[in-house]
């Protein structure tokens, strides 16, 4: 009937003839074209295994050490990074967003870098990684060949993150870990402190029990320059812990940003928000209600141990200081006499020196602050300051008392 239509032409029945065999071979050819792709999804989907991640922390920790694989230093299609190593910021060449095929081991492996749109938190990394067989072992030691080298490079060093505007953290600092023979406190006042850490810690069954959320929250308040950042940098040590540091200082930061940004700490982390009094929410499109629902609400994780910092607790919103967000307030005040004695003793000043720098503090118009008494003693010091050896796990060594106990020495120095 169609050739009816077109008449007797023997042009046009020629033609319409070879547009109906070039469309068949076509569609023919266009067939064969996805075989290859059709039997590779039936091969991964019968003989391959793959895992996916959207952790940011493990994909640029794999980026890491793919950087330094013999397969980044041959590819051509790089992406580049900072990273904070070696006590300062230095640029990393690594692998960047695509597909990537290499060997490690003798295995071959697929890696697929791709951008996710996440709606408000904007695009994130997205990586899959593949490879032949049906057992996982080979992408455990892939995987496990990175977070490897990531703890090794943070071994006995504090880990510091910062988050950003998005809600998304970076490691923006590997520091010496702080002994707690370096921080300077009125008696017994950090070990108050850190019993009440390990208590918390290791008791997560009698929070789960209970029924009550596994988090507690520490106000350290006072004067400044008297440790309370170093306390932060000392827990991280004796717990073992990386520190998270809260910043709410970014014009763009959203409720929904800082509720990301807290969903994505780990299980058992110090979450740190310094000079909190300072903070003006104003300035941000962060809200007070917002705040409190991201610091204790469903998307707080659990085991964390939060530090709020702040020079005047008094200016701080009571809804913020409630049981539940802020369990234990610690007052770090100006050093007693006799904590500075210690400092003095750990400096190496004696003799007439430390006679001078006692009296110097005894007859201050105004209390020093631990800051100002280390600044003083550095001057005198005599003995330079061992370094902390994480290995060394005996006891400090006793100080030596150069001055009679005097009855003012338990005392707060104040102003005349």
């Amino acid at each position: 009937m169609f050739f009816d239509l077109i008449g007797d032409s023997e042009l046009a029945r020629s033609m319409v003839a070879l547009a109906i065999t070039g469309a068949f071979i076509g569609a023919i050819l266009g067939a064969i074209r996805f075989v290859p792709i059709l039997i590779w999804r039936l091969i991964q989907r019968k003989w391959a295994v793959s895992v996916t991640t959207r952790d940011q922390q493990l994909i640029r920790w794999i980026g890491y050490w793919m950087a330094q694989s013999d397969y980044g230093q041959v590819c051509q299609w790089l992406d580049a990074r900072t990273v904070y190593a070696d006590g300062g910021m230095r640029a990393v060449i690594m692998p960047g967003h695509g597909m990537h095929s290499f060997k490690e081991d003798g295995v071959r492996y697929w890696l697929d870098h791709a951008l996710e749109d996440q709606g408000v938190a904007g695009k994130l990394s997205l990586l899959t990684i593949k490879t032949l067989g049906k057992g996982r072992e080979p992408l455990e030691t892939l995987i496990g060949h990175a977070v490897d080298m990531a703890n090794e490079e943070g071994r006995n060093k504090n880990v510091t993150f910062v988050n950003n505007k998005s809600g998304a953290w970076m490691r923006v600092r590997l520091s010496p870990r702080r002994s707690s023979s370096s921080l300077f406190l009125n008696d017994g006042l950090f070990e108050e402190m850190l019993e009440d850490a390990n208590r918390f810690l290791d008791g997560a069954d009698l929070y789960y029990k209970r029924g009550l959320p596994y988090r507690r929250g520490y106000l350290l308040y006072g004067p400044t320059g008297n440790g309370k950042s170093t306390i932060v940098q000392v827990l991280a040590t004796e717990l073992n812990l990386p520190i998270y540091m809260l910043s709410l200082t970014d014009p763009e930061m959203t409720d929904n940003f800082l509720a990301l940004a807290l969903g994505r700490t780990p299980d058992k982390c110090l979450l740190v928000i310094e000079d909190f009094e300072k903070i003006d929410l104003d300035q941000t499109d962060i809200t007070l209600a917002g705040l409190l629902n991201a610091v204790d609400g469903p998307l707080a994780s659990e085991g964390r141990l939060l530090i709020v910092t702040a020079n005047e607790p008094d200016a701080i919103n009571q809804y913020f200081l409630r049981p539940g967000r802020i369990d234990r307030k610690w007052l770090i005040d100006h050093p007693q006499y006799h904590t500075m004695r210690q400092c003095m003793e750990r400096f190496g000043v004696n003799g007439n020196n430390g006679a001078e720098f006692m009296q110097k503090a005894r007859e201050s118009s105004e209390p020093w602050s631990m800051a100002r008494v280390q600044q003083e003693l550095l001057t005198l010091s005599e003995i330079p300051i061992e370094p902390y050896d994480p290995g060394d796990s005996g006891p400090e060594p006793q100080m030596v008392s150069y001055f009679e106990e005097s009855d003012d020495d338990q005392n707060t120095p104040s102003s005349n």
